[in-house]
Formats: C-alpha cells, structure tokens, sequence
C-alpha cells in the first residue's frame, strides 16, 4: 500500500465514522424527542386527572344524574334537567338565570373545552403522540359529541362550544377519532 492508498483508505474511514455519527446522533434525537413527547403526554393526562372541574364535566357526561363528593368533602349534586339548562346560551332566552349548580356545571365545561383546545393544539404541533393521546382521551371527546347520556342534548353541547369553546379544534379531535 502507497502512501496516498493510506491517505485515502484513512480518508474514507474517517468519512464512514462521521457517517455513523451522525446516524446515531440522529437516533439519540429521535429517541428524545418520543421520550419529550410522552412526558408531555404525562402531564397533560395528570392535569386531566386533577382537575377539579374536568372531573365534574367528565361525571356529568358519563351520568345522566349523579351525587357525588370528593376526597376533600366538596359535593356536586345533578339531574339531566340541570344538564339542559347548564348548555343554554345567554342570548337563547330572556331572562337566563342558572343554579349554582348550573353555573359550576358551565364552568366545568369551560375548563374541560379549554383542555381539548390544548389537546389539539399538542397534537397538531407534535408536541404529543396524537394516537396515544387519542387513547386516553377519545372517550371523553366522543361523549361530549354524543352526548350520550343526554341524547337531548347534542346539538346544545355543539352550539355550547361553538359559542363559547373551539368548535374548530372540537372538530378536529372528532376526526382524529373518525367521527
């Protein structure tokens, strides 16, 4: 072997480990980022999980009445009726007056209406895994475009968010699902 064989043959490895290098580094990334994306994941389901008026709007789509407490002593109490009056707009009627179990019932929704903005607009950036979060999520989305323990109460809960949510990013979950 010549000296400029060597040269080359040294030229070629070096060349081949930068190569490699730069495909693990490329890995490592990609790793980060999954591992970013599921930590963020996490946090939003713990948010999901602790807050207060999100677990109120999850039990009012899941039941069709219900009394129920928290671990702290805090109660809630609904009929469906409470449900149909608590989606009402403003402007819908004259003199629009709600309970003060009504009116927390609205305020869960706000919340949990603000949390799927949230959940899309994750998706949307990738800052989420948008079939895992689905996973975790879609139950909830569904219910709250079914309605299905208040059937009556489909097209309100719609124009409840378009009113007062994003219905647009509200859309965007239900097709993330395939409604």
């Amino acid at each position: 072997m010549t000296k400029e064989e060597g040269k080359l043959l040294i030229e070629a490895l070096t060349l081949l480990l930068a190569i490699v290098a730069s495909i693990a580094a490329l890995v490592q990334w990609r790793r980060d980022q999954s591992w970013k994306r599921a930590e963020k994941l996490d946090s939003m389901f713990k948010e999901f999980e602790s807050n207060r008026l999100i677990q109120i709007a999850c039990r009012i789509l899941d039941w069709n009445r219900g009394k129920f407490s928290f671990p702290d002593g805090d109660k809630i109490e609904f009929e469906h009726e409470d449900v149909v009056k608590s989606l009402v707009l403003h402007d819908e009627v004259k003199e629009c007056t709600f309970t003060q179990t009504q009116a927390r019932m609205r305020d869960a929704y706000d919340s949990l209406l603000s949390f799927f903005d949230r959940l899309e607009s994750a998706i949307d950036g990738g800052l989420v895994d948008g079939p895992k979060a689905l996973r975790l999520f879609g139950y909830w989305i569904q219910h709250l475009d079914k309605m299905p323990e208040h059937q009556d109460c489909g097209q309100a809960a719609m124009k409840y968010i378009a009113r007062y949510g994003s219905l647009g990013s509200f859309d965007s979950l239900c097709g993330r699902i395939g409604r």
